[in-house]
This record gives C-alpha cells, sequence and structure tokens, in this order.
C-alpha cells in the first residue's frame, strides 16, 4: 500500500466515526419526535390532552405520576381520572385507550368566579365558593372580595360573603361598566362594605351594610357625574339619603 492509499483509508475511517454518530442522534431525535415506546407529553405511547386550560400540560403530568418512562402498558385509565378529579380545578375528566399507542385525557376545568383575600392569602373560588388554588391565581380579571371568612372541607362559607356576591352580580347586571372600575369589595367585621374604585380615579366608597339596587344606582350616577364634570374625589358616601363625596 503506497503512502496515497494509506492516507485515504485513514481519512475515510476517521470520517465513518462522526458519520456514525450524527445517524444516531437523527434515529434517537426522530424517535422521540414520533413518539416511539414511551408516554410522555407529545411522544406516544402519545398522551393527548383535551379541555385543559388553566392547568398547564406538564401539571397534568404530574398529577397523573407520568414521566419519561411510563409507557402505555404502565397505565390504569380509572386510576388516573380518580387522580384528575381529586385536583380541586378539574370539575371532571375522562381517560380511554384511544389507539394501541395512545392515551386520551379529556378535563373540563372548574370556572373561577372571584378572589377571597383573607389575611393577604389569595383564594381563587368558583361560583359555589369551592376553593380551586391558594395564592395562585391565573386569571387577573377576576373580581376580589376581601374579609374574615370560614373555611370547611375545602370551600369558604359564609352567609354575608354570599349577600355580597349577589349583590354584586345584580350591579354588574345591571352596570357592566362597573365592572372595570371596582377594584375590591371589602367585608369588614362590623357587617359594613367599603368599595374600592380604581377607574378613572382611585376612590373609596362606604355602601352600609346592604348593597341593594338604590345603593348601586346612587354609586352609577355618582361615578357618571364624577367623570363628566372631571371631579376629583376621595370618597363618597352612599349611606344616607343622598350620595356625600369629598
Amino acid at each position: 500500500m503506497d503512502t496515497l492509499e494509506w492516507v485515504k483509508g485513514l481519512f475515510e475511517k476517521k470520517l465513518r466515526i462522526p458519520i456514525i454518530i450524527l445517524i444516531g442522534f437523527m434515529v434517537y431525535f426522530a424517535g422521540n419526535k414520533l413518539g416511539v415506546g414511551k408516554l410522555t407529553n407529545g411522544s406516544p405511547g402519545k398522551l393527548v390532552l383535551q379541555g385543559h386550560n388553566r392547568l398547564t400540560k406538564e401539571e397534568i403530568l404530574q398529577i397523573l405520576h407520568i414521566d419519561s418512562s411510563t409507557t402505555v402498558e404502565d397505565i390504569d385509565t380509572n386510576e388516573m381520572e380518580v387522580r384528575l378529579k381529586r385536583h380541586p380545578r378539574i370539575l371532571s375528566a375522562k381517560v380511554g385507550v384511544r389507539s394501541k399507542d395512545q392515551i386520551l385525557v379529556q378535563i373540563e376545568e372548574k370556572k373561577a368566579s372571584m378572589v377571597i383575600n383573607m389575611n393577604d392569602t389569595l383564594y381563587e373560588v368558583d361560583s359555589g365558593l369551592n376553593i380551586l388554588s391558594v395564592d395562585d391565581v391565573r386569571d387577573n380579571e377576576l373580581f376580589l372580595i376581601s374579609g374574615d371568612f370560614k373555611i370547611q372541607e375545602g370551600k369558604i362559607v359564609s352567609p354575608l360573603l354570599m349577600d355580597v356576591i349577589q349583590s354584586m352580580d345584580s350591579a354588574f347586571s345591571q352596570y357592566p361598566n362597573l365592572k372595570e372600575r371596582i377594584s375590591e369589595v371589602k367585608l369588614q367585621k362590623d357587617g359594613n362594605l367599603v368599595l374600592y374604585i380604581q377607574y378613572p380615579e382611585r376612590l373609596k366608597v362606604y355602601a352600609g351594610t346592604n348593597l341593594d339596587a338604590l345603593q348601586i344606582r346612587k354609586l352609577y350616577v355618582s361615578l357618571a357625574y364624577f367623570e363628566e364634570k372631571n371631579i376629583k374625589v376621595k370618597t363618597l358616601d352612599l349611606r344616607g339619603d343622598d350620595a356625600v363625596f369629598q
């Protein structure tokens, strides 16, 4: 073998090793991309998620105890449904085998209605006051109510709170523009309500113990008057027959 042939053979031998490594990486990447063998998010056995909104895919995998080593054969669909339904954000869940290498997970999440502030802890709750989260608010558009309430079996319990919620629902249905103006309603220990207005100017409103239709109308008319006349007001008192502002 002459020198030229020896150099050529050495070059081809050295080049062959990186090519083999490159092919190996390509096969590995393709296997993960197509989901060969394992049950992970996006790679089957493939886990197909439907209906989740506030919960992330990663959180759902954690709830289901699924990781990169889980296979389709490891799955107990009934057990997975039980785990999902135990989560406070999940209203209903259904898990089924879609094909020999696919698991379908369908979730319906509870809808958060408001945020309750108790002792500087934020509770995201649904319309039935069931607690969905603690200090983990995921919707910045939710209405905020502050006060001291009781918690029983994962639910906030307070007849006064329910009265406030019904009053605010009535107010927002009559005057939708109020919803973006009121940032917080505080239920004080003596039963009086204080409303905090954030738009167009910050304003504190004393509403008394009953936020009825008349109080709501006085609030709406007063705010409209302040905006029309460009009057700067710090406080508004609705507890008497007339609205008094300073």
